[in-house]
């Protein structure tokens, strides 16, 4: 635990992240001391799910919500062990508030039939969840990140012929719902269910030395940065972005030896080049117009070696962390189902655990600065 007098906003949720990686028991009192079900989940989820259907319920809401949160937790990757680690203990069965173990069937029909009442509880988190992430730090808070991997459902069949079969489902369902000719079904699985409608405009994304623009008479330094044709040494200068008719985007860069100098006749200045070994006749010197979708491994929307990519490339890695454990820890990449409904809702209950975690971090917080 911190020393009272350390304590800030991010050294608790650096706290709390220890003790989630390193002692999940206590990870699970946290849990139990500073974070009420009654207070987060819609009422109209409580309302469905207890909705008059001829029976009373066997098990209680809280109970699956908690059991499904643990398993991610605690890394289960599948329904069907999650149910023996509540069969055999009795803590785990008591925490989540089961009399007795459901089948693996409850647990998938309860995925598919509340579907729509797990969105609407994500949702509710991702309200609660952002003041205290913006408060954390605003300028994080603000990105939205999509991870080009994806989640691809588990599939029987690994081949050709396999494939080219869901290619035509999906081609056909877009047919039959009308979807406009932008729908592209071989771009289905990338993870924007929680972004949808979004366009990006940059990617910070590493150079890979062995992709090379073809048909060039330069070199492009470690930065992606063009550099002189008869110096490969001498990076040539960037002179501005700007955008075609057509929409396109296109970088400009001009020979490192022009200067700019002014006509004393005509008062305005010009570009003069002032190479003893010119690779061009222009007095210009050579200029170089270079299009990112022709290469966005290399033209990623943001310009390498500058403040704004130093400054947001620092956070790769802790992105890539935290996507990894959405994936990994959460067992979401691994889940073997081919139903979109349940694969929908393990990307949801992913999503509701993360948040929940920096609920309990902010809810940790203000019981330890009340208690300094």
């Amino acid at each position: 635990m911190i020393p009272h007098n350390q304590l800030s906003l991010a050294d608790v949720f650096s706290d709390c992240q220890d003790i989630y990686d390193s002692d999940k028991p206590m990870f699970l009192s946290l849990l139990l001391q500073h974070i009420d079900l009654d207070e987060i989940v819609p009422a109209s989820f409580r309302k469905h799910f207890y909705a008059s259907t001829g029976r009373t319920r066997k098990y209680p809401l809280y109970a699956f919500l908690w059991a499904l949160i643990l398993q991610r937790i605690f890394s289960i990757p599948t329904d069907s062990l999650l149910l023996v680690f509540l069969h055999y203990s009795r803590h785990l069965r008591e925490f989540c508030g089961f009399d007795k173990v459901p089948d693996a069937s409850k647990i998938t029909r309860f995925k598919q039939d509340f579907l729509d009442d797990l969105k609407m509880f994500f949702e509710r988190l991702v309200d609660l969840s952002e003041p205290i992430c913006q408060a954390l730090d605003a300028a994080k808070a603000d990105m939205t990140i999509f991870d080009s991997s994806g989640i691809e459902a588990w599939v029987t069949e690994n081949n050709p012929k396999y494939a080219n079969r869901i290619i035509k489902q999906l081609k056909a369902y877009a047919k039959t719902h009308h979807f406009d000719s932008s729908y592209d079904p071989y771009k289905v699985f990338g993870i924007d269910d929680l972004g949808n409608g979004i366009h990006f405009e940059k990617a910070y994304i590493p150079l890979n030395s062995r992709a090379r623009l073809e048909n060039i008479d330069y070199t492009i330094n470690e930065v992606g940065i063009p550099c002189c044709p008869k110096d490969p040494s001498l990076p040539m200068k960037y002179e501005g972005t700007s955008k075609l008719r057509s929409g396109v985007t296109r970088y400009k860069f001009v020979c490192p030896m022009v200067k700019w100098v002014s006509d004393k006749a005509t008062k305005k200045q010009h570009r003069e080049c002032q190479c003893q070994n010119p690779c061009t006749d222009s007095p210009c010197g050579r200029m170089l117009y270079l299009y990112p979708e022709k290469d966005l491994r290399t033209y990623p929307g943001t310009l390498r070696g500058t403040s704004d990519w130093d400054t947001t490339y620092k956070i790769r890695t802790t992105v890539e962390r935290s996507i990894n454990q959405f994936k990994d820890s959460f067992c979401l990449a691994g889940r073997k189902t081919q139903n979109e409904k349940t694969l929908h809702a393990d990307l949801i209950l992913a999503g509701i655990t993360q948040l929940i975690s920096v609920i309990l971090a902010d809810n940790y917080i203000s019981i330890s600065i009340s208690g300094a």
